[in-house]
């Protein structure tokens, strides 16, 4: 599937648009469906590998984003975005941030119609691209996670817990570590992502641009080894591993986009202790969980 999403028409129609090489979840139909277009539900396009020398995924990006529909998908995607951030940040604290909400919407523009420019008069000349991402088990299983994860948090949005979520869900499957680790030149648009990273917390790491980070991803897998370990202590190692996934589904159902790593993650995971964790290690497993986060910065 080397398509163009588009919410309005399913599939964006217009010269020069395709896309290689990535693989991404398709939100259902909704509002701006146009009464022409077939509904459709939630779908996984997976982005078929493309051999040869053309200008550079950054570059191709630029030239994609230079027409002025999916300038004007994209405006639309981003003043959803704001409002949906805005919204939900208004029902926690009661406190409507007009300021910061034009500001958000002024740099998403600027942005919108500035980078693609930059990117393509610095990117290099040519590169190239070749592999299938329907052949790379992590992106499938981080795809389908997204997919799973969708009913809590939004598909519109990228954020640090979201992927976070997605990539320990891959990692928890494939009970590896790592995820696409040997890639190498022969993949674009995946990066390798590491649950056993040192990365400490800082304020940043709460943006959406900090999604593609492994920090969440690490600061979960810290937590299963912890639970690992306290139930191999007393005797039953598996038991800690499918307590903590369960703890995480659980959580994961009470987050959303706006849910931030400093605030709401640690509070739902404590929460799902005592949903999840018998009673008689709800303490001591609480105590452990707040240690692993001290431990990471937080």
């Amino acid at each position: 599937m080397n398509k163009v999403f588009s919410p309005i028409t399913h599939f964006a129609s217009g010269e020069g648009l395709e896309e290689y090489n990535n693989a991404l979840i398709i939100p259902p139909s909704g509002k701006w469906r146009e009464d022409t277009a077939q509904e459709w539900g939630y779908e996984i396009w997976f982005r078929p590998g493309k051999e040869e020398k053309e200008p550079s995924g950054v570059a191709q990006a630029g030239r994609l984003v230079n027409s002025r529909y999916l300038k004007n998908q994209l405006i639309l995607n981003h003043f959803e975005n704001s409002l949906d951030s805005t919204t939900q940040s208004y029902a926690r604290t009661r406190n409507f941030d007009l300021e910061q909400f034009a500001r958000d919407l002024a740099i998403g523009f600027v942005v919108i119609e500035a980078v693609p420019r930059v990117f393509q008069l610095l990117a290099p000349k040519e590169t190239t691209i070749y592999l299938d991402t329907a052949l790379i088990p992590e992106v499938i299983y981080t795809e389908v996670g997204h997919l799973i994860l969708s009913p809590f948090m939004s598909l519109k949005r990228s954020t640090p817990i979201l992927e976070g979520y997605s990539d320990y869900l891959t990692v928890s499957f494939t009970k590896h570590p790592k995820i696409a680790e040997k890639m190498g030149k022969a993949v674009r648009n995946v990066a390798p992502v590491d649950a056993e990273s040192s990365l400490l917390y800082e304020p940043v790491l709460d943006r959406d641009r900090s999604s593609w980070q492994d920090y969440v991803l690490s600061l979960l897998w810290a937590a299963r080894l912890g639970f690992q370990d306290y139930y191999k202590r007393l005797g039953n190692e598996t038991l800690g591993v499918e307590l903590f996934d369960q703890l995480v589904w659980e959580s994961a159902s009470h987050l959303n986009s706006a849910s931030l790593i400093r605030e709401e993650l640690l509070e739902e995971l404590l929460e799902a202790i005592s949903v999840v964790c018998p009673e008689e290690d709800q303490r001591p497993l609480s105590f452990l969980l707040r240690g692993v986060f001290t431990k990471k910065g937080l």
